[in-house]
């Protein structure tokens, strides 16, 4: 048994009230490295987050909200082995974790993290700040 993780970008403006969707990446690729880079979730390899954990933003989309597997009858998350160590990273953070634990420094590409940075980097330079918000299962 592995580890997964699963992510969703959101955008929004620099002065925003409000975050908007863009994409629910699903299981992304097991990278552990990047996984310790990012959240020190399996940081056997190790790594270790720059970033401490910040947990599942308040202020997520709907369609994020509703990327968490298992919630009570009044729709709180529920943490457990299929969900945990929840966090979030703008862009910057992303790619640093990126280019310290994945793949990119040993001379391959792990094609969907390096799409989810594109993303977010094309979504930055239209003007918009970006997120991703990520979260991990057993």
């Amino acid at each position: 048994m592995g580890t997964d993780i699963t992510a969703s970008i959101e955008y929004g403006r620099k002065k925003h009230d409000y975050w908007r969707h863009f994409a629910v990446l699903g299981r992304m690729s097991r990278n552990y490295r990047i996984f310790s880079a990012m959240a020190g979730v399996r940081s056997e390899v190790g790594l270790q987050p720059e970033v401490p954990l910040r947990g599942f933003p308040s202020d997520a989309t709907f369609r994020t909200e509703e990327a968490w597997p298992r919630k009570d009858n009044e729709g709180n998350r529920l943490p457990d082995w299929t969900c945990h160590s929840p966090g979030w990273l703008w862009t910057d953070e992303f790619e640093e974790a990126v280019n310290r634990g994945g793949s990119f420094a040993m001379g391959w590409i792990d094609e969907d993290y390096a799409a989810a940075l594109a993303a977010m980097k094309s979504l930055e330079s239209s003007g918009y700040i970006a997120r991703i918000i990520f979260w991990f299962g057993d």
